[in-house]
């Protein structure tokens, strides 16, 4: 079986059958948790249960492939999914199987389980996601588009791990894997990406217990969650026409290799708009082991949207190994084991490329870690810097407890620096409105 060479963290879904746990600080853009409560509900006229509630437990949140630990590893343990995700149920909802089929919206249907989840004492904690799980088909599942509840049908025919991933990652704020190929669904090229999770059809991975496990995520919507750090992102000819070759690591190798991302600059019109290049490895990731060989993907980001340039006039319409316009080139040159070489040549005057966590003019990253892309001000930035350098002197000895009147800063997740209260708060406070200093949000 292949081994995950990527440390994740460690996440355990809580069951509960009664009230969840405290609630938990709501992060933007899914930089710590963003957990979900879980109900568990029959139609009033079927008391089956598909799943016992164990291999639910496992399912959604446990290390053993589970939600949590595939979320972990797509972010580097920089997401906590399943440290504060609660599990309740089962749970009858007062209707029949015909008359939750006939609620007229996705958003209903969710909210007719949470309500007789809530009715029985289990509570959606904070501002977690629901996820609302039949024991019968009610006509339909998916995420529904209440921007409040951004919550996830299930039902038992999609009970497995790769649509719960999907679901889940679009109810955190994720868009479909697209294409650039012009006839698929509604001309567009949505969900034409099958190295992607996201994609319609992805290659999932079979071998334990939980399979089908789901593909993994392309480094774009890494880059959008904050996912990857910043010394494994290169932007190549940013600041003006270049020419070199790069080598790139597999996306999800451990630090201290090359990049696993590089930008490449399209117009100096449009910031935004640019290419991204990454390898991805059959043998090295686990949730990569699923495609058919090792590959370099490039995708256009436009309108923070990524779009797979795939060779539409060749059979089975493989990646693109070239694109050459009259913006830029890039060549792929080879593979050798854990790395790529791509050649790469800029012909645009870009002198700017926003990246999906470039702050606002007069705000810089905060930089509490590697993957802390909060937008602060230059002055709050040297507070967090020295805070950092200076963690170990509030400490309890031999531990990472704080010594009396200071607290975990909790700016991202696993963060154990201590600080005053105050700034606790404060970083609260920049976690939560980190969207309105986005230059892209």
């Amino acid at each position: 079986m292949f081994r995950r060479l990527l440390t994740a963290a460690v996440v355990v879904l809580a069951v509960f059958s009664g009230t969840p746990a405290g609630a938990v600080p709501f992060q933007t853009a899914s930089f710590m948790d963003q957990p979900f409560s879980v109900a568990l509900c029959k139609a009033s006229d079927d008391a089956s249960e598909p799943r016992a509630k164990e291999y639910l437990s496992a399912l959604l949140g446990n290390s053993g492939y589970g939600l949590g630990e595939y979320l972990g590893t797509m972010s580097g343990g920089a997401y906590g999914y399943g440290a504060a995700s609660v599990l309740g149920g089962w749970y009858t909802v007062p209707m029949t199987r015909a008359e939750i089929t006939a609620l007229p919206t996705r958003t209903a249907k969710i909210n007719a389980c949470r309500d007789a989840a809530e009715a029985a004492g289990f509570y959606r904690t904070g501002a977690h996601h629901v996820m609302s799980v039949y024991n019968v088909e009610v006509g339909d599942y998916g995420t529904d588009n209440d921007p409040y509840l951004r919550g996830v049908l299930v039902t038992p025919s999609v009970l497995n791990l790769g649509f719960l991933a999907r679901e889940s990652l679009r109810a955190l704020g994720l868009d479909s894997a697209w294409s650039n190929h012009s006839t698929w669904w509604n001309n567009w090229g949505e969900g034409d990406n099958p190295w992607d999770t996201l994609g319609t059809s992805p290659y999932l991975v079979g071998g334990h217990y939980l399979s089908p496990a789901p593909a993994g995520l392309n480094a774009f919507h890494r880059d959008k969650f904050g996912w990857i750090a910043r010394d494994r992102i290169l932007s190549f000819g940013a600041g003006g026409p270049a020419t070199g070759t790069v080598t790139l690591s597999w996306l999800g190798s451990p630090a201290g290799n090359p990049p696993v991302l590089v930008r490449v600059p399209i117009s100096a019109s449009d910031p935004a708009h640019y290419y991204t290049v990454e390898f991805r490895s059959k043998a090295r990731n686990y949730y990569d082991s699923g495609i058919p060989n090792d590959v370099v993907l490039i995708h256009e980001i436009q309108n923070n949207t990524s779009t797979l340039i795939r060779q539409n006039g060749v059979s089975g319409r493989p990646p693109a190994t070239l694109v050459d316009n009259t913006y830029v080139r890039i060549n792929v040159d080879g593979i050798d084991g854990p790395s790529a070489r791509v050649s790469i040549t800029t012909k645009s005057q870009a002198v700017t490329l926003y990246g999906p966590n470039t702050c606002k003019s007069g705000y810089v990253w905060r930089e509490a870690s590697l993957t802390d892309y909060v937008c602060v001000t230059p002055g709050r930035r040297a507070e967090v810097s020295q805070q950092n350098a200076t963690a170990a002197s509030r400490w309890l000895p031999g531990s990472r407890y704080c010594t009396e009147g200071y607290f975990w800063r909790e700016a991202y997740y696993g963060d154990v620096v201590c600080v005053p209260r105050t700034s606790v708060s404060q970083v609260y406070g920049e976690n939560l409105f980190r969207a309105n200093k986005v230059e892209q949000s």
